[in-house]
């Protein structure tokens, strides 16, 4: 069985460096044999005395000084690449802290990615919010599967094995490290990350080779949200989510190794046409799925359907209606019924007979989104929490 390499990247942040190590070392059931803390160039003296007292206490931490600085993104990379060396790494950055019997996760993981080229990466973190648009998300278990596909990237928690990574660097040299291109699948989110960001990097690439991130339904380690990183500036719990700890008996299952025996997501975290189609769901297979509703409508037009917000639709026929507010989105897709228009639901059209409108207007209707996602009162509450933070952040600056 391959033993992943812990990798711990450290700059300047000294707390969440040692919450990180303790939740490690009393979490791992002393099954990891290597923990490497990589040091950049001209890291805070207060990081190395953290790294060096660790080692200290602990035979299994190695310390890597980098000679001059790279930065988040090179640095993050140079890590990862460490695969070559180990076969198999998982890298935590400073600000998780991990569930106990994480390293269960990530021996299973370095198994499955070993052996199936499908899979660049997989992650201990699971996803409960949407950036892309700014929304909840949740993996529902409708296919009873512990796993499911994403075509998103996770800096939290990645583990990536040499096999399938090679690839991504050999890529990554075509393109001289430059991020390549602008392509209607990748969300406007992501577009606008600063260069400074090796997942931006990935996603384009993962995008252009369709390869996939694997997940677990439940999540072996947790974002803190800790302050003074390269793009955490303010503390924040937005990307904190429930651990679950890993143990053997949880872990007794079976992984298929074809894909698309898994649940599969985009690259807009939106459930692909053909998994929904697996649960039943009577849906044209070229159908572009957008329950968020962020979606180009280029995007929305290289599918014959698109299944989208009705505030969306600016004019032409409805093939279907279904009920808005259901949880999970696609619970409505069995009913029907008689739907009110004047009311937010969902509906399928045939893009080139439909005049779809453009994320700038479903912006506009922001408040209806609200109604689902936040019970409307509520959603203006924390808009107005956000507003005032970022507007005291500027005044004492």
């Amino acid at each position: 069985m391959v033993k992943p390499a812990v990798v711990i990247p450290a700059y300047k942040r000294t707390e969440p460096l040692r919450r990180l190590l303790d939740s490690v070392i009393k979490n791992d059931q002393k099954r990891i044999e290597k923990i490497i803390i990589s040091l950049d160039g001209g890291y805070e003296p207060k990081v190395g005395e953290i790294a060096k007292f660790f080692s200290n206490i602990d035979s299994r931490v190695e310390i890597i000084y980098q000679p001059h600085n790279l930065g988040l993104r090179d640095h993050l990379l140079k890590c990862l690449g460490l695969c070559s060396v180990y076969e198999c790494v998982v890298v935590l950055e400073d600000d998780l802290i991990v569930s106990p019997g994480f390293f269960n996760l990530c021996e299973f993981y370095a198994g499955s990615l070993g052996v199936n080229d499908d899979y660049v990466g997989a992650s201990l973190y699971a996803y409960q919010y949407n950036e892309f648009a700014d929304q909840p998300f949740s993996y529902d278990n409708w296919l009873a599967s512990d796993f499911y596909s994403m075509l998103v990237p996770s800096s939290w928690g990645t583990v990536v094995h040499k096999n399938s990574w090679s690839a991504f660097e050999n890529w990554l040299k075509c393109h001289n490290r430059v991020f390549p291109f602008v392509d209607d699948r990748m969300p406007e989110v992501v577009q606008r990350w600063p260069a400074s960001s090796w997942k931006k990097l990935l996603f384009a690439y993962m995008i252009e080779k369709q390869k996939f991130f694997l997940f677990y339904k439940s999540s072996a380690c947790t974002n803190c949200g800790s302050p003074s990183g390269t793009h955490m500036k303010t503390p924040t719990n937005l990307y904190q989510v429930s651990l679950m700890p890993i143990l053997n008996d949880v872990l007794e299952f079976e992984f298929n190794s074809d894909i698309y025996s898994l649940p599969v997501y985009d690259s807009h975290m939106e459930p692909s046409a053909s998994y929904l189609r697996c649960l039943g769901f009577q849906l044209p297979l070229d159908t572009a799925i957008s329950f968020y509703g962020s979606k180009s409508v280029d995007l929305l037009c290289q599918s014959e359907f698109a299944l989208i917000p009705s505030w969306r639709l600016h004019e032409g026929k409805v093939v279907k209606r279904f009920p808005y507010g259901m949880r999970p989105p696609f619970a409505g897709l069995n009913h029907e019924g008689n739907i009110d228009e004047t009311t937010p639901h969902y509906v399928l059209v045939k893009c080139a007979e439909t005049k779809i409108n453009s994320v700038t207007k479903w912006k506009k209707r922001y408040s209806e989104i609200s109604n689902f996602y936040f019970g409307g009162k509520n959603f203006y509450i924390y808009v107005m929490h956000r507003f005032i933070r970022k507007f005291l952040e500027k005044i004492f600056k």
